[in-house]
């Protein structure tokens, strides 16, 4: 594929079987490896901003000519994008058809290519006759890069900003370099005062948020630090009053947590000067396709460090923020609960009407287990199917002994949930019954004993 043959080994963006990751394991091999050869690096990290939309189309054909793409391939992107429109709705009102001359188009499969394209041509460029990477194995790497992040990596501040100052106009970052040569300090100061500065910052007038106060150094016991030193004066940072006043009109309740006003003010020199402050400024140019420029600001020469005083009110602060930090965020405390009017209740009317019930009818004994199938067997001669809770009731027996029985002689129907006498105990009737039945029988027998004697008689006498 002609894009592949074209993008550096570099670019591992929107390519087969190269990702993040491999740069990351680089990146990192190439620290391990300019340590192990006591090399310095200096790097730098762009992230271009929507970069995706500031890529011009007349530019990206210029680029593919060059590169040698065919000339119908380029013909065919070059009519796709002149014929793209837009039209913005705001509020509900659509805006007039206006062309679009900048940008690749969001979602199309071969997006992604078309940016490496103009990335790869606009980093040849900047590359062009430079040296000053990062030598390893003998190969000279300069920057690593995935889609539009790059890293550019050098072995001195000067080859970094010779970088960084081109003048390409396909290049999507504009760096100011104009006051990169003055001197800055660096402060550093506790996370409790910066968070001051940020929420009360505006409160004070002309926008003096503190003053730096010279007192000489303490003499006698405990003052060790300052005669080692050679010192005579100790500089101390003290906030305004008008920021003290909103502070303690805020924690009216908790004097424990008042910052302390003044703060030691300790300076010291850095001989190195390689750390540099780099911001994000807003350009007002309207002829500029940037909205934004970034801008290096002097290399820092003087270290400042706002230390906070150790006095009694510090220690108080100190001690109810470490109370406060030990405290559990979560707390399981008991409350009351209202009870659900749908809420299942143990002590319903039929419950108690049930128990009582029980009392009255006193504790259950068990009877024969003849008496017991005699009941059994009695009712199901008048009813073909009974459930358990009738049998209960019929016999006035245990349910576990009871259904010992039942399991015996009867089988259980599951549609109704009741029960029946097995087939082979269908026959069984009430012992009185049975003793009827004998006497009918006897009577029976007795008729035809008589029949038998009359018919006898009848024959002597023919």
């Amino acid at each position: 594929m002609k894009t592949e043959e074209e993008i550096a080994i570099e670019q591992a963006g929107f390519r087969r079987g190269r990702g993040t990751r491999d740069q990351v394991v680089n990146l990192r091999l190439l620290l391990e490896k300019a340590h192990e050869h006591q090399q310095t690096v200096f790097m730098c990290f762009i992230d271009f901003k929507k970069a995706f939309d500031s890529i011009s189309h007349n530019k990206l054909w210029t680029t593919m000519m060059k590169m040698g793409y065919p000339p119908h391939l380029i013909h065919l992107l070059a009519e796709l994008y002149q014929k793209q429109n837009a039209k913005v709705k705001v509020a509900g009102t659509v805006s007039e058809s206006f062309h679009i001359k900048k940008g690749v188009r969001q979602g199309c499969v071969i997006s992604p290519y078309l940016f490496n394209i103009i990335a790869e041509m606009a980093m040849r460029e900047t590359l062009e006759d430079f040296t000053g990477g990062i030598q390893i194995g003998g190969q000279e790497i300069t920057n690593l890069r995935y889609a539009d992040d790059i890293v550019l990596t050098t072995q001195s501040m000067n080859k970094l900003q010779e970088l960084m100052s081109t003048n390409d106009p396909s290049v999507p970052i504009d760096v100011d370099l104009t006051r990169s040569s003055s001197g800055v300090w660096l402060v550093k100061m506790p996370k409790y005062l910066s968070q001051i500065l940020n929420d009360y910052g505006d409160v004070a007038a002309n926008g003096e948020i503190g003053r730096l106060v010279k007192r000489p150094a303490p003499t006698g016991k405990g003052s060790t630090a300052a005669a080692a030193s050679g010192r005579t004066q100790d500089v101390f940072f003290c906030l305004n009053d008008q920021i003290m006043e909103k502070i303690k009109e805020k924690n009216k309740s908790q004097d424990d947590q008042l910052p302390p006003r003044e703060h030691r003010f300790c300076l010291s020199n850095i001989s190195d000067g390689v750390l540099r402050t780099v911001y994000t400024r807003t350009l007002n140019n309207p002829n500029s396709p940037m909205s934004e420029q970034i801008a290096i600001v002097g290399k820092v020469m003087q270290r400042a460090e706002v230390r906070p005083v150790e006095n009694e009110q510090y220690m108080s602060m100190k001690r109810k923020q470490f109370e406060t930090s030990q405290e559990p965020a979560r707390k399981a405390q008991m409350i009351t609960k209202k009870t659900n009017i749908y809420a299942p209740k143990r002590d319903h009317e039929e419950n108690k009407q049930r128990e009582r019930m029980k009392k009255a009818m006193g504790k259950r004994v068990r009877s024969s287990e003849e008496s017991v199938l005699n009941r059994i067997f009695d009712a199901f001669s008048k009813n073909q199917y009974i459930s358990m809770s009738a049998l209960e009731t019929i016999t006035q027996q245990p349910k576990n002994f009871l259904q010992q029985l039942v399991k015996k002689y009867c089988n259980y129907n599951s549609a109704g949930h009741t029960y029946e006498l097995k087939s082979q105990f269908r026959h069984y009737s009430a012992p009185k019954e049975d003793k009827d039945d004998d006497i009918e029988d006897d009577d029976d027998d007795d008729d035809d004993d008589d029949d038998d004697d009359n018919n006898n008689n009848n024959m002597d006498k023919t």
